[in-house]
């Protein structure tokens, strides 16, 4: 099943793509801004900033060629995904590893950042997109250490900083100047330099909002493939259990129609059915 724009993803790509247009094509003296997408897990915030990450590379290779003038690849974004143990290190050897730097084995750590410069200026990158940045949560060393090399790489190579992570400028988040974990004025070079996106589940609450529901439902189920499916089966019967289940969250709604098949498919299977739910 492929990726499903609800409202709240067509909002969030709208608010990045505002962000970042701007800024993508001009080198300013004064630094580049950093934007961070914040939300709760399932929600689908790795799809939708690597959809949105597609369509920026794909946009700089109509727009310019594969090719740069100096006859290296064009790599409009590069994406590096964070762990718990991720530092200054890890980080630039992530992003040599990304760009299949030769010499990404067995060098400096200081080697390992200019490798990641020159790739990101030969292959003219614009965009870097960090993920699971939530990982870094209490590691109070890194966060400030990290903070400073992100502001370094957006200010030095003028590419944009997409972070993404589970509540980031939440009270107490990684983003957030109040929080107990991070001495005063430590993120101060990051905070100010960074848009807060939020991205958020589907709610109830409104007839607009349930509406919402609704035509995820209806895409839902239009790519379902079922011997006996009927119009309105999720739509309209399952609507209220689906958004029980799911909470609104769209990962665990799109993961709650394959585990349902996967389990009927062993369950017609067995000699003798049970009582499942």
């Amino acid at each position: 099943m492929g990726i499903i724009l609800s409202a709240e993803c067509q909002s969030v790509l709208e608010q990045l793509d505002t962000f970042v247009q701007p800024h993508i094509d001009i080198d300013d003296p004064a630094g580049t801004p950093m934007v961070a997408l914040s939300g709760l897990p399932g929600l689908g915030k790795t799809t939708i900033t690597s959809y949105f990450g597609r369509s920026i590379h794909l946009q700089q290779i109509a727009q310019y060629g594969p090719l740069t003038p100096s006859g290296d690849e064009r790599t409009p974004v590069c994406r590096i995904g964070l762990t718990g143990n991720t530092g200054i290190k890890e980080l630039n050897i992530a992003a040599s590893d990304y760009f299949a730097h030769p010499a990404s084995h067995g060098v400096s750590a200081p080697q390992h950042l200019r490798n990641a410069l020159d790739c990101v200026i030969s292959c003219q990158t614009k965009l870097l997109i960090i993920d699971d940045l939530h990982f870094l949560h209490g590691r109070t060393s890194k966060i400030t250490e990290l903070s400073d090399h992100f502001k370094h790489i957006a200010d030095t190579l003028h590419v944009i900083v997409l972070f993404v992570g589970i509540g980031l400028h939440e009270p107490y988040g990684l983003l957030d100047d109040n929080g107990d974990n991070i001495d005063v004025h430590k993120m101060d070079q990051l905070l100010r330099c960074t848009k807060p996106v939020d991205m958020k589940p589907f709610d109830c609450q409104t007839d607009a909002d349930c509406q919402h529901w609704h035509e995820v439902l209806l895409t839902v189920e239009q790519q379902l493939i079922l011997a006996l499916k009927f119009p309105g089966m999720l739509a309209e019967d399952m609507s209220d259990y689906l958004f029980a289940r799911s909470t609104g969250h769209m990962g665990s709604l799109m993961n709650l129609p394959s585990w349902v098949i996967c389990l009927s498919a062993l369950i017609s299977r067995m000699p003798a059915r049970r009582e499942w739910f």
